[in-house]
């Protein structure tokens, strides 16, 4: 039943998608303010806009009444990958006032996905019960491991790529090193972004209702 469960899939795969990006990007968003920006005491504040997020959740409800799950998350996503821009035009163009709206945006976007994830574990949940099978606690429990795998993978990327850079804790870094931090802060989170956005592409909503009503 879990491998035929193909809406089950496309959903663990974007909870998995979803904590890895979180993981690299709050890893990294402190190495970026203090070794790129110069001033680590800027983190609190870029953190606090993080709660927008609650934003996002607040707005589910209102755009679900006219348009799909399904499209709502894949909006969140593109909200999430637009906020993600305007973050990269702000540490490009060394601009904190624009990094910081990027960060306002994309809390929103990932407010909405983040949102979204339970309700619609759920349909993969009753998708799977119409095969005959009873199975809740093991699909429902994708989303724990989820969160777990993607933020230990996260780090594990985020680690290994800063040893691989010559990353020296609490020393000027060298050039190598200021790159990476940028590519981790800026362009690993577009890639997983546009991942995401094309792994939801797949997601056959229709057909869980079919299933579910019939």
């Amino acid at each position: 039943m879990v491998r035929r469960n193909q809406p089950w899939i496309i959903i663990s795969v974007s909870i998995f998608m979803y904590w890895l990006v979180t993981s690299i990007k709050n890893q990294t968003t402190i190495y970026y303010f203090k070794y790129v920006m110069g001033n680590e005491n800027l983190v609190p504040l870029a953190n606090s806009f993080t709660f927008t997020s609650l934003i996002g959740v607040l707005l589910i409800m209102r755009i679900t009444e006219t348009q799909s799950k399904k499209r709502t998350m894949m909006s969140g996503i593109l909200v999430a990958f637009v906020g993600q821009i305007v973050i990269a035009l702000g540490v490009y163009l060394n601009q904190v006032p624009t990094l910081f709206g990027g960060i306002f945006i994309n809390s929103i976007g990932n407010g909405i996905i983040i949102g979204l994830v339970s309700i619609m574990i759920a349909d993969t949940i009753r998708y799977g019960v119409s095969m005959g099978v009873q199975a809740e606690g093991i699909l429902a429990s994708t989303d724990d491991f989820g969160v777990n795998f993607g933020l230990g993978i996260g780090g594990l990327i985020t680690a290994g790529l800063f040893h691989l850079s010559g990353y020296v804790a609490n020393h000027q870094q060298n050039a190598a090193t200021i790159t990476m931090i940028n590519v981790n802060y800026v362009w690993l989170p577009l890639a997983i972004y546009a991942g995401m956005y094309f792994v939801m592409r797949l997601y056959n909503e229709q057909q869980i209702l079919d299933e579910i009503k019939g």
